[in-house]
């Protein structure tokens, strides 16, 4: 018996310790197949617009030639050898005559550069999404103490950090392809949200993806009466089953991920009413699945996520808050000699409390989804989660470096305009004060778990 306690205890830590790591590769797999999506439609269209210019220069060369138009005709016949030893369109290459070879090399260079710019904006958005799971994955690894997985979730975060990462070089490129989706939307005042306001609405807000769900005042709440709220949520699952044999002892491995998507849809009762600088804070809880009856476990907080709103108005404000997900995983052992045991880790998700305070962090609406997540909402605004603080900080820093990008073109176009060189310098100031502020906070947040 001592000795099956033994292969029980020894096979529950493997498993445990491959489950993590698989949690990772998974991650690192979906990312580049959508990386490779990216640069695969990038690359067919590229080649489509290339392809459109060689065949319009070969069919202008015909025309000019028709026309007995010499000098037209030498120059088209110029840009046309220039193009098949080099398949590029610089700028350098335009011409001012004849028209007909000016506006052809003007139309695709430009298509050109709006064809890169959808595919850097693509990529932010993956990278952005991408970013946010591996930050969510290494703080529960550390609170589940599996530094080793979570220092190379680090180092994966670190590398696709890095100024000198190359999402599209060759190393990265994988054959598989997958769907990725971006939603349209109105940003308010936060831009780590997706916001909906001054009447907008997302687009699938009558589609079949978000539930309503029922959401009652808590006792703080029904003293306030100013707020209505209506609640929609997502969920999606991945489970994956492994079987293994170790000695005399057989293991069945069940786990997976429960992707949870909350949409809120704010607005006054009053349709005059307007309250100014909002924050709406979101708890998420969860229960223990380790313990067998779960339904007497008390629910425990596992995020928190601030929205600073501009307004809430008579006219619903939608927002989509960032995904959050549990994780779960049963173990099943059963030995040779009719022994057999089963490991349950992880947590179900079960409701959330919504709260909204005033300029002046009072409590002015408070609901909740669970009645016995009433009696833990409290009047005083809770801390953000570290992971959704990392999230909002890193959102900042992104947005300030595409502002920063952005400046440098334009003053670059504009050959050293004193104004735009101005307003570049000071986009980079605002990036640089941003990134400084994140790994500031990453590295404290690092020292705090080491101690």
């Amino acid at each position: 018996m001592k000795q099956i306690l033994r292969v029980f205890v020894i096979m529950t830590t493997c498993c445990t310790l491959s489950l993590a790591g698989e949690r990772l590769a998974s991650a690192q797999k979906i990312y580049r197949t959508n990386l490779s999506k990216i640069q695969t439609e990038y690359k067919t269209e590229d080649q489509a617009i290339r392809k459109y210019y060689s065949d319009t220069l070969a069919q202008l060369l015909v025309k000019k030639e028709n026309i007995s138009d010499l000098d037209g005709w030498a120059a088209v016949k110029k840009e046309l050898d220039r193009f098949e030893n080099s398949s590029d369109i610089p700028e350098t290459a335009l011409v001012q005559s004849p028209e007909s070879l000016k506006n052809l090399q003007t139309s695709c260079i430009s298509k050109l550069f709006e064809l890169s710019l959808a595919k850097e904006e693509k990529y932010r958005t993956l990278k952005d999404k991408y970013l946010a799971h591996l930050e969510s994955l290494q703080t529960s690894l550390i609170n589940e103490r599996k530094m080793q997985i979570a220092l190379e979730v680090k180092k994966e975060i670190d590398l696709i950090s890095s100024d000198s990462y190359d999402p599209f070089a060759g190393t990265q490129q994988q054959p598989d392809s997958a769907s990725e989706q971006q939603s349209e939307s109105v940003q308010d005042t936060d831009e780590s949200f997706i916001i909906y306001s001054g009447g907008e609405v997302p687009a699938d807000l009558l589609g079949d993806r978000f539930k309503r769900q029922s959401v009652k005042l808590t006792e703080h709440g029904r003293r306030l009466t100013s707020i209505l709220c209506d609640l929609f949520r997502d969920s999606s699952s991945e489970e994956e089953t492994s079987k293994s044999q170790f000695y005399n002892t057989s293991t069945v491995t069940t786990g997976g991920s429960t992707t949870h998507c909350i949409r809120l849809a704010l607005k006054t009762r009053n349709l005059q009413e307007i309250i100014q600088s909002p924050m709406v804070v979101i708890q998420y809880f969860a229960r223990d699945i380790s313990a067998g009856q779960i339904k007497k476990i008390t629910p425990e907080q596992f995020d928190v996520q601030h929205i600073k709103l501009s307004r809430i108005e008579g006219q619903p404000t939608y927002i989509d808050l960032p995904e959050t997900s549990t994780y779960k995983r049963q173990l099943q052992f059963r030995s040779n000699y009719g022994h057999s045991a089963t490991h349950r880790a992880g947590k179900r998700y079960y409701g959330v409390i919504v709260s909204v305070f005033g300029d002046d962090n009072t409590l002015i609406y408070q609901c909740s989804t669970e009645e016995s997540l009433a009696r833990l909402a409290t009047a005083e605004m809770p801390e953000e989660s570290r992971e959704s603080h990392i999230a909002r900080l890193r959102n900042r820093m992104d947005t300030a470096q595409r502002v920063m990008q952005n400046a440098r073109q334009t003053m670059n176009k504009a050959k050293g305009d004193p104004k735009l060189r101005k307003e570049f310098f000071d986009a980079q100031n605002e990036y640089e004060r941003a990134r400084r502020e994140f790994q500031q906070y990453i590295e404290e947040t690092w020292r705090h778990q080491e101690r």
